[in-house]
This record gives C-alpha cells, structure tokens and sequence, in this order.
C-alpha cells in the first residue's frame, strides 16, 4: 500500500514498477532515480540507472537505412549528441514517424 500527499510520488513508484516488471526500459529511462531494489522469490534484483541509460544507447547502424537519406545525417548527430546519455526524443519522435522500435 503506498499512501502520501498528492504530488508525492506514488503515481511514480507504480509506474516504475510496472515497467520494471513488464520490461519498458525506453518508459522507465524516462524517470531519473538512482537504483531500483525488488525481491521476487526471496533473491533481491538491482537495477540501477546509469547502467540502464548505458544499454538504451547501443544501437545497430544498420537500422538506420529504414530512414530516408535526408534523415540518417540528422539521427547519427542526435546520436553522437547523446554521447553516453539518454536517447534524445527528437530521436524518439523519428521512430516513432518511421515505426522503428527504439530500442533497436
């Protein structure tokens, strides 16, 4: 049971834990927290945030060529951009337009 204030939070923490349960990485990326702690079935899971936003910036070149000429120059910038940090929603908004999930 989670109780507090409006404004507190609570909203926050269920939506994180359901995408932490349900695999959203790109939805929970969208939160700034430090670790996330869960026991499930007695052994303890850790998941921390600079190690997600670490994963979420791989991407394969080679998806790129789904996108018309005039923007692969646009996307390897916002890429470059990000230099290790969160996938701008610039980016985001491009797959999203082109249907390319955006954790390829």
């Amino acid at each position: 049971m989670l109780v507090g204030e409006n404004g507190a939070g609570k909203t926050t923490v269920l939506n994180l834990l359901y995408y932490l349960l349900s695999g959203q990485w790109n939805s929970m990326a969208k939160y700034q927290f430090e670790e996330i702690s869960i026991r499930i079935g007695g052994k303890d899971h850790r998941l921390r945030f600079s190690d997600l936003e670490k994963s979420l910036i791989k991407i394969d070149k080679r998806n790129l060529l789904r996108l018309p000429a005039s923007l692969r120059q646009r996307v390897t910038n916002l890429l470059d951009r990000a230099e290790g940090h969160l996938i701008p929603a610039e980016l985001e908004r491009i797959c999203i337009d082109y249907g390319i999930p955006l954790e390829l």
